[in-house]
């Protein structure tokens, strides 16, 4: 009878081993090979705790997915292609920086004062909106021009009351503010 268990035991165990190697047979053709300490396919170990223990074994079976560091092949860095980087804006000479200040009136009782070139003297456009209509307690903001370019719109006449925030808040000269004319640009003081 023990001669037979032994028979039994050991045709067990040859089985076993045969399934082993046709499973990893299998994975070899498949492609899918996991790793023997965590389980999960090799490329995924870095992200286990227990990767310290995971390196020994990738590096014997499998070493093309071990980071740079541990002797694996190094990954080609790929060129971004989005943006993101820091643009640099472009310096406009002292004698093209002028700040236009005129109103306009819109819907036959309505007066809006615009403000063109605040961004040629180096003024955030949305953060000098936001103070318009602080100062002001009106509505204000940031819209495109069809010529090109961008201007503040601030509802109300504050024609007169703005060139003294202009110069108190950001410092510009009143020699770079004028206003519009009959169409002709005229200083303002």
């Amino acid at each position: 009878e023990s001669g037979a268990k032994e028979e039994a035991t050991a045709t067990a165990d040859a089985i076993e081993e045969e399934e082993d190697e046709d499973e990893e047979a299998k994975e070899e053709e498949s492609g899918l090979i996991y790793c023997a300490e965590c389980g999960l396919p090799p490329e995924y170990c870095e992200y286990v705790p227990t990767y310290e223990k995971c390196v020994p074994w990738i590096k014997a079976n499998c070493p093309r997915y071990l980071k740079d560091e541990e002797g694996g092949v190094e990954e080609k860095k790929k060129k971004s292609k989005r943006g993101g980087g820091v643009l640099k804006k472009k310096e406009i000479p002292e004698d093209k920086q002028k700040l236009v200040v005129y109103t306009e009136v819109r819907s036959r009782k309505k007066t809006v004062t615009v403000v063109e070139g605040l961004d040629t003297v180096g003024v955030k456009l949305k953060d000098a909106a936001k103070l318009f209509g602080r100062k002001f307690a009106c509505s204000s903001s940031v819209k495109d021009k069809d010529t090109g370019g961008t201007e503040i719109v601030v509802q109300g006449d504050v024609i007169y009351d703005l060139p003294d925030l202009l110069v108190s808040e950001y410092g510009i000269p009143r020699s770079k503010l004028f206003t519009k004319d009959a169409g002709k640009l005229v200083p303002l003081h």
